[in-house]
């Protein structure tokens, strides 16, 4: 399997400052002269991508998702404190 099939892309910075300093850290890394120059580059350059959290976030929705978006549901909540009020001496104050 490749990339392609694994989808496994390098995804680059989405926030415009993070994108910039990948840019400068890939300049960086191909003007290194020595391996460790490269491989300190190497290292800023994986500091800047986007996390998989991130990513994800970024993907397009998918067809169930655009159908509902929010997947919400009904459901009744018994109120805590409905009962506490009206036997509290001072529920009455509350209720103003």
């Amino acid at each position: 399997m490749n990339t392609w099939d694994k989808q496994n892309y390098l995804v680059l910075p989405f926030n415009n400052i993070d994108h910039a300093e990948f840019m400068v850290n890939l300049m960086r890394f191909y003007v290194a002269e020595t391996d460790i120059d490269e491989e300190k580059a190497l290292d800023k350059i994986m500091t800047t991508l986007p996390s998989e959290k991130e990513v994800n976030l970024h993907l397009p929705l998918t067809k169930e998702e655009k159908e509902n978006p929010l997947n919400l549901k009904t459901k009744r909540i018994k109120s805590f404190y409905s009962n506490k009020l009206s036997n509290s001496p001072f529920g009455h104050d509350l209720e103003r």
